[in-house]
This record gives structure tokens, sequence and C-alpha cells, in this order.
């Protein structure tokens, strides 16, 4: 589905990578929707570059939109010698055309700066998960938020979908982009204060922890770890505005 670039002799060479099964279609738009801005970095497919021409041509009615099917085969590499076929994955991503073409520009890069905030807060909610286990009197390296992670992506998926199947290149970048921002606000808090929710009363006032190399003690809480993760939050959403006004 997505191509890596990578500099050979002065020139752009591209091959496939790895389908990763754990990310959702509208994660990867960057490589889908390839711009003069990241064609370095990505490989257009050729369907969409045909698309794209029939555009410049005005060959496509103005409002035509793309239904993208992205699809992947699971190897079982174990068996080196014949890659039996474990699986296949799909997924489908929707966007309007206009989005393929140099106008869409501003949105391209807009759209992938939401993406990236969305990895930001599931980065949060990673370490949410660790903090809210230390605080559990959870120890070690073993430590993940692996499971609460997914379910953010999860969380979140539909109403991405749906922003950007409905998104017009003439709607207002801010304010459209706000739309945006104030429910992945809502899910992310809504998120934490769950998380937060599943642990045991006793997290509420923390658990000791001694730091031996500097030979001190802190106190690890739940109500402390929300309210660093809210505040975090709060910081990558910053066009969702006060959170009285989404209520």
């Amino acid at each position: 589905m997505k191509d890596s670039g990578f500099l050979m002799k002065g020139v752009y060479k591209f091959a496939p990578k790895h389908y990763d099964t754990s990310k959702k279609a509208w994660q990867e738009f960057g490589s889908v929707a390839v711009g003069k801005e990241n064609t370095e970095k990505y490989h257009s497919a050729g369907v969409l570059s045909f698309v794209k021409t029939l555009k410049d041509m005005g060959m496509l009615e103005n409002d035509y939109m793309l239904n993208v099917v992205t699809a992947g085969v699971i190897y079982n590499y174990k068996q080196a010698t014949s890659l039996p076929v474990l699986d296949v994955a799909s997924d489908t991503l929707i966007f309007h055309s206009q989005l393929l073409l140099d106008s869409g520009s501003a949105w391209r890069t807009r759209i992938n700066m939401e993406i990236e905030k969305c990895e930001q807060v599931a980065k949060k909610v990673y370490s949410l998960s660790i903090d809210l286990q230390k605080s559990a009197g959870a120890d070690g390296d073993k430590l993940t938020g692996n499971e609460e992670k997914v379910l953010f992506y999860d969380n979140i998926d539909r109403t991405f979908r749906i922003w950007l199947s409905e998104l017009k290149p003439e709607y207002d970048l801010k304010e459209y982009t706000s739309i945006l921002e104030k429910k992945l606000l809502r899910t992310a808090l809504r998120t934490g204060e769950e998380m937060v929710s599943y642990t045991s009363e006793s997290t509420i006032f923390g658990y000791v922890k001694k730091d031996t190399k500097k030979d001190t003690k802190y106190i690890l809480s739940s109500a402390d770890a929300l309210n660093r993760y809210t505040g975090s939050i709060r910081k990558i959403f910053e066009l969702a505005g006060d959170e009285n006004e989404q209520k």
C-alpha cells in the first residue's frame, strides 16, 4: 500500500513497505494522497496518478469522491522457503478527489498534521497506562500500554473517517479542523478518565517509589497521572478551544 523512498547515488528508489495491520487507512493518508511536498518520501499509486491526470484535464466533476481500498497479504516468514499466506487485510479510505491536486496542498498538510497529533495523543495514552500501573505498585521493564493505545485509535476511528470523507476543499481550514479537534479532545479526555476508573481506589493516594540513584522518595498516584495527561492533551489540540464551549 505504501512505498518508502531512499536515496541511492542521487536518485530516489522506492520499495514496498510491509503492511502494518495495526494502522487504520486514514493514518496512511500521506502515502495515499501524494503531493509535491512528499514525492521524495512516497510514490503515488498508478490509479491515483491517473485520477489526478483526469482531474487536471477537467474530465471528472468537481465533487468527485474517491473510495480507496488498501490491501495486504500476511505471510508466514517462519517458513521462508514457500512463504505460505496466513491472512489478508484490507481497509477503505474515502476523501475528495480535489485533495490530490496542487490546490489541495494546504488541506493535505493540515490532514497530516492532525494525524500526527493523534499519534502524539496515542503516545500519551501509552504513557498514562504505564503511570497507572506504577501507581498500583507495578514495576519493571515489561510494563506496556499497547492495548490502551489500540483502544484509543479504535475510539477515534469513526470520527476521523467521517470528518475526512465530508471534508470539502472550499471549507475554512481552521474552522473545519476545530470541529475535528473538539471531538478528538473529548474522546482523548474520556479515554484517560475511563483508564483511571478501572484502577483500584488505592491508586488515588498513590504508591511510594524510591529512587535509589538519587536516594529520594516520591509518590505515583492516578490523580497526578491523569492531571499530567489532561494538560498535555489540551496542548496538543489547541484548535479545540475551551472544553466548556464543547458541551
